[in-house]
């Protein structure tokens, strides 16, 4: 069979199967798999972090602005305590008043610098504090939503324990040598898992993504989406038709793995799981191998 025009975009197996008939339709761009619940919490973790460093830095800046404070007050009284106190001078009177003048203005400088800087320290202090509050209220919110994540991963964990416990094949797995043998059981051993768009498991699969999955288990590579997947194998014919190729349908929108006895699995659509179905579910577009 001719190969599809090299326009066709992938579709991620987004079709409706009713009966022996689909309607598909194709993505108009390529999509990319949402952000699992753990590149999620390594991201949040990453901010909260940086949070705590932020408002740990704010702690820092506020306790040196403090002894900026403690120090300008320690000037304030020291002069303001000699201004009090005559000095013990010899000489006439009026050396002695002039020496005291001299005092006067000397400690006067340094209250009135003393107090522009307590002034000044006392604004950034309180600016700091606003800022250190808020940095706080985040540390506090990025520590609860990173909770409520490794609480959530636990919970899929679990609910992946289970699920896999639950769709493990149990029937007999035909016996087929090398790779291709390979790919075939790990496709028998996929048989329950959930359908889920872009997925490419262990928990859901896209029927792409189920493919894809088989074949890495057998140590080769394909792409994920379904016209990059015919594109990276070889055609064959029908009748050259063997366990471990894929069976393409839907205009490129859908493909399966062929395990032998007229039959691929594949997985179908949301709301279903992976599954054993007949070769010709719908009318192949075409017989590939990888």
């Amino acid at each position: 069979m001719p190969a599809r025009p090299k326009t066709l975009r992938a579709s991620l197996c987004a079709s409706v199967l009713t009966g022996g008939a689909i309607a598909a339709f194709l993505l108009p761009g390529v999509a990319h798999a949402a952000p699992s619940t753990q590149d999620k919490l390594d991201s949040l973790s990453a901010d909260y972090d940086k949070a705590v460093e932020d408002r740990d830095g704010l702690a820092e800046r506020i306790k040196a602005i403090e002894a900026t404070i403690a120090g300008s007050d320690q000037t304030i009284d020291g002069a303001v305590a000699l201004l009090g106190a005559p000095p013990a001078t010899q000489g006439t009177l009026l050396s002695r008043l002039t020496t005291l003048s001299d005092l006067a203005r000397e400690q006067t400088r340094a209250v009135d610098a003393a107090t522009t800087t307590l002034e000044q320290a006392n604004a950034t202090k309180n600016g700091l504090k606003t800022e250190f509050t808020a940095a706080d209220e985040r540390v506090k919110k990025l520590g609860e939503e990173r909770d409520d994540l490794r609480e959530q991963i636990e919970n899929e964990k679990a609910e992946e324990s289970a699920r896999t416990s639950d769709s493990s094949y149990t029937g007999e797995i035909p016996s087929v040598s090398g790779k291709a043998g390979a790919a075939v059981s790990f496709a028998y051993g996929a048989i329950g898992i959930p359908y889920v768009f872009g997925a490419i498991g262990p928990g859901g699969y896209d029927c792409s993504g189920l493919t894809m999955a088989a074949w890495k288990a057998a140590g080769v590579s394909l792409p994920h989406y379904t016209v990059d997947q015919w594109n990276a194998t070889t055609p064959i014919s029908r009748g050259d038709l063997r366990p471990g190729d894929l069976v393409f349908y839907a205009g490129l929108g859908h493909v399966g793995i062929y395990v032998g006895g007229g039959k691929v699995i594949h997985a179908p659509q949301p709301g279903e799981s992976v599954k054993i179905s007949s070769v010709d579910m719908m009318t192949p577009d075409g017989y590939r191998r990888v």
